[in-house]
């Protein structure tokens, strides 16, 4: 299979189905909408025939089904309702699932064509069953052209310039040289910056798929997605905005029936804003649901053990609010995949500031909640001390390094079961790296010495025991994001020049 056509046809089928399923959403809530019924049209037929590219049956039969019940909303004789609506979505669910095998294995499972035939099915079940007509094969009119016109057009000209040669007339042979500098050859920094729509497009069906689920009405709307900021910034505001819009959903939107009572509409409203504010993007979650309770805060940090009951009743109201970003707090009653779990809040607020970023939280009771989040426009460039420990690469910024040293083991010594030596009348703790990382220490170089990394961080200074240095380097950040940002002792992570990745330490965590 083309490798190169195969990833063209995988990023292009992403892009439809994205436009298939907002389509689809923008249908459900307008059903006479021409415009979007003939985009998603469009999006599901281009796919069909793009997919008809490659050896993928199962594929190709399941998009035809979808086309075929779309061809039959589009004129009218099949009406479009809710129901139809989820059969469809979880169709192009599927659809994905098949691109994504296609990305990583080149080819689709052996059970593809029994499911992608149970969707289908499901599909022509809606169509009364009927197949649609079978397409017709075109013999080809047009005998392809011989390639040895090609040569013949060619040869003239290349016996010419032989005679030429061997009469002895000089060929020109023109070589370009440009002067040094005339090219920019810097990073534009417009190509590494992204629309926040890239995390934006994903939550209307998210929204819908959760407030059904719920039996809860909520319109999502959303503003400034082409605001543009950081491609790492951007790839990293996932997580953080999907734990904000699920507690929204979860705890923040009443049931219709409450918000009746209250004398709200019965279908509450979701926003979700960006704009750019100097160098900082702004990203600005609201709803109109209930608002959050600084008495039910308090209460349950209390029962949770996360303060005492005298410092709950000390917090003021914004500070009790501000409980929700410690680890473990939940107000939920039951756990659910929604919620309950104790995780949340806490992943926001930590993702946020190792963007160098910042949360606010504000809340009316009865009236609703914004949570705002204020990020930097770009990543600022990190200087690091690439380390050699344990057989692998590390970064360690390097405005905590002091200097390089290699010190002879006999000026080690040791004070209470700790290795330290003296640098400059100062007595230096010794840390090894590897007992801290892992790895199998290089074998001491008794004429070099040991490889030391003297750093000072929050008054104190260490020396870290390396395996031996690299060099140094300005890199781009890219935070620890989803699990990883569970994980202790780094900052974040970079790509080398070869490929591989870099994990930058936090020797503040680490140490």
């Amino acid at each position: 299979m083309n490798t190169v056509l195969l990833e063209r046809f995988v990023q292009e089928a992403r892009e439809l189905l994205q436009a298939s399923a907002s389509g689809l959403l923008t249908l459900e809530r307008n059903p006479t909408d021409a415009t979007a019924i003939n985009e998603v049209f469009r999006a599901v037929h281009t796919l069909k025939g793009s997919s008809g590219l490659f050896d993928t049956p199962a594929l190709t039969r399941l998009v035809h089904a979808g086309e075929d019940v779309l061809s039959q909303v589009r004129t009218g004789a099949l009406a479009l309702d809710s129901n139809l609506v989820d059969l469809l979505l979880d169709s192009l669910d599927q659809v994905g699932g098949f691109i994504d095998q296609l990305d990583r294995d080149g080819t689709l499972a052996g059970d593809a064509d029994r499911i992608a035939s149970q969707h289908a099915g499901a599909l022509r079940a809606r169509l009364g069953g009927a197949e649609s007509a079978a397409p017709v094969v075109v013999d080809a009119v047009l005998e392809p052209a011989p390639a040895a016109w090609l040569t013949g057009f060619a040869e003239p000209h290349r016996t010419a310039l032989l005679d030429r040669a061997r009469a002895g007339e000089a060929i020109l042979v023109v070589r370009y040289t440009p002067e040094e500098g005339c090219f920019y050859t810097g990073t534009d920094p417009l190509a590494a910056m992204l629309p926040v729509a890239e995390v934006f497009d994903r939550f209307p069906r998210l929204v819908r798929d959760i407030a059904r689920r719920l039996d809860k009405q909520v319109e999502l709307v959303m503003e400034g997605a082409d605001t543009a900021a950081d491609k790492t910034i951007v790839e990293a505001l996932g997580d953080p905005l999907l734990h904000i819009v699920r507690n929204s959903l979860d705890h923040g939107i009443e049931e219709p029936a409450t918000r009746t009572a209250a004398g709200k509409p019965a279908a509450a409203t979701l926003r979700l804003r960006a704009w750019q504010d100097n160098d900082c993007v702004v990203i600005e979650i609201a709803d109109d649901g209930r608002g959050i309770d600084p008495v039910r805060i308090r209460k349950a940090a209390v029962d949770k053990g996360l303060v005492t009951r005298e410092q709950a009743d000390g917090l003021s109201d914004q500070e009790a609010i501000n409980l929700i970003y410690r680890p473990g707090f939940s107000t939920a009653a039951e756990i659910s995949d929604l919620s309950g779990r104790g995780v949340g809040m806490d992943v926001v607020l930590s993702t946020v500031q190792k963007l160098g970023g910042r949360v606010s939280v504000s809340s009316q009771l009865g009236q609703g909640t914004v949570t705002r989040l204020s990020l930097p426009l770009s990543m600022a460039v990190t200087r690091v001390m690439v380390v050699e420990i344990g057989g692998s690469l590390y970064g360690i910024p390097i405005d905590h390094v002091v200097q390089t040293t290699r010190l002879d083991p006999s000026v080690i010594q040791r004070i209470k079961h700790r290795e330290v030596f003296v640098l400059r009348d100062e007595v230096v703790p010794l840390v090894r790296m590897t007992a801290l990382l892992g790895g199998r220490p290089a074998a001491v170089d008794r004429e070099r010495g040991e490889a030391v990394l003297v750093c000072r961080f929050e008054g104190r200074t260490v020396g870290l025991v390396i395996d031996d240095f690299r060099e140094g380097m300005d890199v781009i950040l890219k935070p620890m994001t989803g699990l990883l940002a569970e994980v202790s002792g780094y900052c974040g992570t970079t790509l080398l020049g070869d490929g591989r990745v870099l994990l930058v330490l936090d020797l503040k965590e680490l140490l």
